[in-house]
């Protein structure tokens, strides 16, 4: 569907119903779904092997972008230029790590220890080398994305708050990821807009301004208060 996060967030959201709500039959039903969701996650969204979720983009003539800020772009190293694929995007890696330990959760209350143990670990490798690759120290943020070749693409973007409700930040980083979100070049009157003024890809003029700094978007600073509110 030209969308590398829909799978996490099915995964987390079926996961968390159940966690919630307890409905077992609902989740048994489910269960075969799940499984594949997180298989797919781990054989084809796993593209290097090192536990970040990548996308590449194969129909050149579809969405080139697969994360919810899917503009041709709304992902850049120079003005104009592409970054190498498949690129890791930093708010998918959050909800992949969501994805693993609330479906861990549920499969050991349904006493697949094994599996639970697994998801459990994988969750683990996740967020240490997360922390490690996508962290800008001189920034105090973390970066919208690794390309092909694992290099940081270092613009300040509100993608980096989802992570916040996900547990995969270390916990002495929070705090600067949230002061850093409250600077004025990103945090305005109405709200957190989706790329730093300081960029040099920020734009406030349409149609470029669709997801490179003029909007403000409901849904994404939705998440964000959703984490903060938790920090």
């Amino acid at each position: 569907y030209g969308s590398v996060d829909s799978t996490p967030l099915f995964v987390a959201v079926a996961c968390e119903y159940f966690l919630v709500v307890g409905d077992r039959d609902f989740f048994k039903w489910l269960d075969p779904y799940v499984r594949r969701a997180i298989s797919w996650l781990e054989c084809y969204g796993d593209i290097y092997g090192d536990g970040f979720i990548r996308f590449s983009a194969r129909n050149r003539n579809a969405l080139l972008n697969q994360g919810w800020k899917d503009s041709a772009d709304s992902i850049e190293t120079d003005l104009g230029m592409r970054p190498k694929e498949p690129i890791a995007l930093v708010e998918v890696q959050g909800y992949a790590f969501s994805a693993y330990v609330k479906a861990a959760m549920v499969y050991r209350t349904f006493g697949d220890h094994l599996y639970s143990k697994h998801l459990f670990a994988r969750a683990g490798l996740l967020k240490d080398r997360f922390n490690r690759d996508f962290w800008m120290e001189d920034e105090g943020f973390f970066a919208q994305a690794l390309d092909g070749n694992n290099s940081q693409i270092r613009d300040i973007t509100s993608n980096a708050g989802h992570l916040l409700m996900t547990g995969l930040i270390e916990e002495e980083k929070e705090p600067a990821l949230v002061k850093r979100l409250m600077q004025p070049d990103i945090f305005t009157a109405y709200g957190i807009r989706t790329l730093s003024s300081n960029s040099i890809h920020f734009s406030d003029r349409e149609p470029s301004a669709y997801h490179r700094g003029g909007g403000v978007w409901p849904h994404d600073n939705g998440i964000i208060f959703l984490g903060m509110s938790n920090c």
